[in-house]
């Protein structure tokens, strides 16, 4: 059934694009398909800029595309970008995005999540990110910039693999929204957004709430008992950001309580409960329309613990493990333009202050200065330098740079040329933990990579296509050993990798309101001193794709078709690995989303602004296992929910 879905799907969209290939260029344009096809991002300069101008390697996914083809979290935004897969632990339930075939094991530790442009770290143990992931209100998104390769030259640690910045809708007149649902799973869902503005006053107010008893599955733990998984979960975002002239308060709390096996991958099952806060005070003055200044001060915080509250399990719900991390980053940066903004500067620097308390109290600080710079050496051509000097504390000095061009060989077609570096500091606990099982090396290195990607672009009024080479080489990755003669284990620079791959994406659109994403990446990766293929895991190709469409006034269809291909086995680096569950082969997955918008599709003035999604998630039921790479004991876990339906209502006012 695999196999033919696939063929089938890839002739329905060779059809469209053959048929599309002879509509009138009159058919095909007007404001809704310039808004779409011409995005502006800003996360690569940190300055507004077109897409293809950018440096960097982009995909955006935008607030209509949201809305056509639907989402109950990010997660499942996140599945259809091209080079992506999300990923799961047995401690973290979708705390990870595998970029371009890299793959940590429990934490989020090589991507940077930005919130409104202002970084989130877990700094304790290096990246919990699944309350983000599954909390934030995903009706509140305008688009969502994601840099696929280093971003440490302007962002510093964790810019590692890539940088994903959410951008929230900003307050217009006056703004309400409420939206309440439920489906599959016992799922109950709801959101209210409010915007306004006043003058030079902008407010706007999200909170998202999302509970579910979640999907089952059985599986064998560790200790060879097998028995059903439980992903429950309970959640709820908010987000408050005010705008005053040149101030700006931007703030994301979230809470999430959701099922785990724990610390290890075997039963009795565990509650994971997660606070998640980030609070961003910034000003930007304006010397001229060419200089500017702007100084933020961000506070990260996290609680977390798990504790075994299931059935039968110990009333008083001790912590099994417990975290407070308090972190406040400063941060003062300054852009300057020349000649008509042929050149354009930006000088920035950030303090990074880290405490916390795991049973032992911590207290570091980092610091970095940064510069990018891009001149247009021709009308088509731009060069890029850039580079970040890093100071975590008890190790030296380091710099990163980055280089690059782009070079417009038409108006239509573009080239462009990225070289750069990351790096990813050693998180607290691999640090300075001290426990009996497990001690941590205050002398860790960064962990450091070095990227190369090459683009071809092709852009018209409608469509949108590239084709990217890439490859990095990572070095001084940090890994969990046994220490010789002790029964610690502790945390030491080894491991080296190796990562290839070419990826190709393309949007159409048309004044019809018709849309067609395909997207389509291959990988290779390989251990850098030995030469062992296939050590991160992940897949070697994906498929994705997606087509949209008005079937009438107030009636739209959404359908998104991804292919993940084999991931690779655990016992490829540990023979041992006992094979007690399915395997993690291939999967297809399909969603579809229809929305209906009452007073168009009754053609009423009067009527109230009401409309209904439909929104499905793994309509083929297919069941998806994922390699279990964290201990390395038994080879796969279970990862998503079977077929799930969900109906939502939607009133405007």
């Amino acid at each position: 059934m695999r196999g033919n879905f696939l063929k089938f799907f890839s002739i329905v969209v060779l059809i469209f694009y053959k048929q599309l290939a002879y509509a009138q260029d009159t058919d095909l344009l007007s404001l809704s398909l310039e808004e779409l096809m011409n995005i502006e991002v800003t996360t690569a300069s940190k300055n507004a800029e077109n897409i293809f101008d950018a440096p960097g390697v982009m995909t955006v996914i935008t607030s209509k595309e949201i809305e056509q083809f639907g989402a109950n979290n990010l997660i499942e935004l996140f599945e259809r970008v091209p080079g992506l897969i999300p990923m799961s632990s047995y401690f973290f339930p979708n705390n990870m995005l595998s970029i371009r075939g890299d793959l940590p094991n429990h934490n989020d530790s090589h991507v940077l999540i930005l919130i409104d442009g202002r970084p989130i770290r877990m700094t304790r143990v290096g990246g919990i990110n699944h309350g983000i992931y599954t909390s934030y209100p995903v009706a509140n998104i305008q688009r969502i910039e994601i840099i696929k390769g280093p971003g440490s030259a302007l962002y510093g640690s964790n810019a590692f693999a890539g940088v994903v910045n959410i951008i929230s809708k900003k307050a217009t007149d006056s703004t309400l929204e409420a939206r309440v649902g439920g489906g599959s799973f016992n799922t109950k869902k709801g959101s209210v957004i409010a915007g306004k503005s006043f003058g030079d006053l902008g407010a706007t107010v999200a909170l998202n709430y999302l509970e579910t008893d979640g999907w089952e599955a059985t599986m064998t733990d560790e200790l060879g008992s097998s028995n059903v998984t439980q992903a429950g979960e309970k959640n709820v975002g908010l987000t408050a950001n005010f705008d005053y002239k040149g101030l700006s308060l931007k703030s994301f709390l979230s809470f999430t309580d959701a099922d785990v096996l724990g610390p290890f991958p075997k039963f009795p099952q565990h509650s994971s409960r997660l606070d998640s806060r980030m609070l961003d005070l910034g000003y930007e003055y304006n010397f001229s329309e060419n200089w500017n200044i702007n100084a933020n001060i961000t506070h990260n915080g996290f609680n977390w613990d798990t504790v075994n509250d299931f059935p039968g399990s110990d009333p008083d719900n001790i912590p099994l493990s417990e975290s407070t991390t308090n972190d406040y980053l400063f941060e003062v940066s300054s852009r300057r333009s020349f000649m008509n903004n042929r050149i354009n500067v930006l000088l920035g620097g950030t303090g990074y202050s880290i405490t916390g308390d795991q049973g032992d109290s911590y207290s570091v600080f980092w610091w970095n200065s940064y510069f990018q710079a891009d001149a247009r050496l021709h009308d088509k051509f731009k060069l890029i330098l850039g580079g970040q000097l890093n100071k975590p504390e008890n190790t030296d000095i380091d710099f990163v740079p980055r280089i690059g061009g782009i070079l417009n060989v038409t108006e239509k077609l573009g080239v462009k040329a990225l070289w750069g570096q990351a790096f990813r500091s050693g998180y607290i606990t691999e640090l300075f933990v001290d426990v009996p099982i497990l001690q941590g090396n205050p002398d860790l290195e960064p962990e450091k990579v070095s990227s190369l990607d090459l683009q071809v672009f092709y852009k018209t009024n409608n469509f949108q296509a590239s084709a990217s080479y890439y490859a990095n080489r990572q070095k001084d990755l940090i890994d969990r050993v046994p220490v010789a003669g002790q029964s610690f284990q502790t945390f030491i620079n080894q491991s080296e990798r190796n990562i290839n791959g070419f990826e190709f994406e393309s949007r159409f659109a048309a004044n019809s309101g018709l849309l067609v994403l395909a997207a389509f990446n291959y990988m290779h990766n390989e251990d850098g001193m030995t030469g062992q293929e296939g050590v991160t895991f992940a897949p070697d190709y994906t498929i994705k794709t997606g087509i949209s469409y008005p079937i009438t006034n107030g009636l739209q269809v959404g359908v998104n078709y991804n292919y993940v291909d084999d991931f690779g086995k655990v016992s490829l680096v540990n023979p041992g690995v006992s094979t007690v569950n399915t395997e993690a082969d291939g999967y297809n997955l399909v969603s579809f989303n229809v929305n209906l918008d009452f007073p168009k599709l009754f053609k009423s003035e009067t009527m109230p602004d009401l409309k209904l999604q439909l929104y499905g998630t793994n309509i083929l039921a297919e069941d998806i296992y994922i390699p279990e790479t964290t201990r390395k004991q038994i080879n796969t876990i279970p990862y998503k929910a079977g077929a799930g339906y969900h109906v939502t209502l939607i009133y405007q006012l």
